[in-house]
């Protein structure tokens, strides 16, 4: 597992991003944590895709569907289930869109496979 901090790094901030940051939020922010947690999944997985060139990257939006799952009885009701999908999806497009992004940026420069 030597060389996969970037990776670790990414799921570290992920757990925090659940479980650190709804503990600062009121009774009433709910939609507002939700959605900042929504846009920080898209960010870390974005920037995980482009930083990262090891193929286990692409588990990452499994882990963050599945990471989610715990919070659901600790922060929200049982309505909340459908956002560990959602953060599945969010987290896939962040990592193949920032792999793109990566994937690009390397050709233009010539360092792409041949």
């Amino acid at each position: 597992m030597k060389g996969y901090w970037l990776e670790g790094l990414g799921g570290v901030a992920q757990v925090l991003l659940y479980y650190l940051w709804p503990m600062f939020a009121g009774p009433t922010d709910g939609i507002a944590v939700v959605l900042l947690i929504f846009m920080g999944t898209l960010v870390l997985s974005g920037a995980l895709g482009m930083g990262s060139g090891k193929k286990i990257k692409f588990l990452y939006p499994v882990l963050a569907g599945v990471l989610f799952l715990p919070s659901i009885p600790i922060y929200y009701n049982e309505s909340a289930w459908i956002h560990a999908l959602w953060y599945f999806a969010v987290s896939a497009f962040g990592i193949g869109t920032g792999s793109l992004i990566r994937y690009l940026f390397l050709t233009l420069q010539g360092k792409g496979k041949k």
